[in-house]
């Protein structure tokens, strides 16, 4: 299961895309469409969300994803769909070679280049929320995660 920080202080910068708009993850609900990415047309479209979970997270380092403008925090157990070198991989974050030049992630607005790094920070306690989609992926700060 993936982990998506969004209810402490820590990571109160990510948020989710429904539609076009970005809102706080723990706002979403059972139902509700947001947007995610379609394998098979290689477009962003609309996608329910099966389940939501709200709880204290393992102690875990804490990684910034960064393609362009977007950001997202992550813990080093979540799980994201990289290409790297034009091969789609779904690793977790902290297995991924922060600058690799054949680096690159999904977002709304098509495949960027993306950057890996590590905060240097650990999760302590946090409240986190996690979702599941009928897709398996959700936008989060226009950047495409594994749910």
């Amino acid at each position: 299961m993936g982990l998506s920080l969004t209810t402490s202080n820590m990571f109160k910068e990510n948020k989710i895309n429904v539609n076009k708009t970005l809102v706080e993850l723990d706002s979403v609900d059972v139902g509700e469409g947001i947007q995610t990415w379609n394998w098979d047309t290689n477009e962003t479209e609309t996608t329910l969300v099966t389940e939501v979970n709200k709880y204290v997270a393992e102690e875990s380092e804490v990684f910034y994803l960064r393609c362009g403008e977007n950001v997202v925090s992550l813990t080093a157990f979540h799980k994201v769909p990289f290409y790297i070198d034009g091969e789609k991989q779904e690793l977790p974050i902290s297995e991924v070679d922060g600058e690799a030049p054949g680096l690159s992630v999904i977002t709304t607005t098509g495949i960027g280049g993306c950057v890996v790094q590590n905060t240097g920070e650990h999760t302590n306690n946090t409240d986190v929320v996690t979702i599941k989609t009928e897709a398996g992926y959700y936008f989060s700060n226009n950047i495409l995660l594994c749910d």
